[in-house]
C-alpha cells in the first residue's frame, strides 16, 4: 500500500487487517475504532484502489457516510458505491496525471482504467472526470 495511503488511514484512526474474504476489501466499525479489511494477496494497485474506494465513503468530517438502508435498498447502494468510486478515481487520475507529466485532454481513459487494472464499467466516470 502506498505509503500516503497508510498516512491517511493512520491520521482517520483506521487500522487495516488482512483476510481471506471474497471481496476485495470493505470497512467496518469494530470494537469502538474503523476496520479495513483487504483480501490477502491483493497488488500494490489493488489495494490502493480499495482503501481509496473506501475513503470515498467519507465526508469532509472524517465520519462515514451511511445514507438509508444500505444493505437493503440497491438505490441507496448504487449511490454510495459511485460516490466512493468517483472519490477513488479522481485521487488515481490525478497520481496518473502527475506521474506521467499528462494533461485531461492526453489521457485514453481505456488505457488509464487498463493501467489501473480498474473495470471497463468505470469509463464513463473517467470521461466525466477530464471534462470538469
Amino acid at each position: 500500500m502506498d505509503l500516503s495511503l497508510e498516512r491517511e488511514l493512520k491520521e482517520r484512526n483506521i487500522s487495516v487487517a488482512y483476510a481471506q474474504i471474497s471481496e476485495k476489501g470493505f470497512i467496518t466499525y469494530y470494537r469502538g475504532r474503523y476496520v479495513l479489511f483487504l483480501k490477502e494477496g491483493l497488488s500494490e494497485a489493488c489495494e490502493n484502489e480499495v482503501v481509496l474506494h473506501e475513503l470515498g465513503h467519507y465526508d469532509h468530517d472524517g465520519e462515514i457516510v451511511i445514507y438509508g438502508n444500505y444493505k437493503n435498498n440497491d438505490r441507496v447502494r448504487t449511490v454510495m458505491e459511485n460516490k466512493a468510486n468517483i472519490a477513488m478515481l479522481q485521487k488515481t487520475l490525478k497520481n496518473y496525471l502527475d506521474d506521467n507529466d499528462l494533461s485531461p485532454n492526453e489521457i485514453n481513459p481505456v488505457q488509464f482504467l487498463q493501467s489501473y487494472g480498474l473495470s471497463m464499467k468505470l469509463e464513463d466516470n473517467i470521461h466525466g472526470l477530464l471534462s470538469m
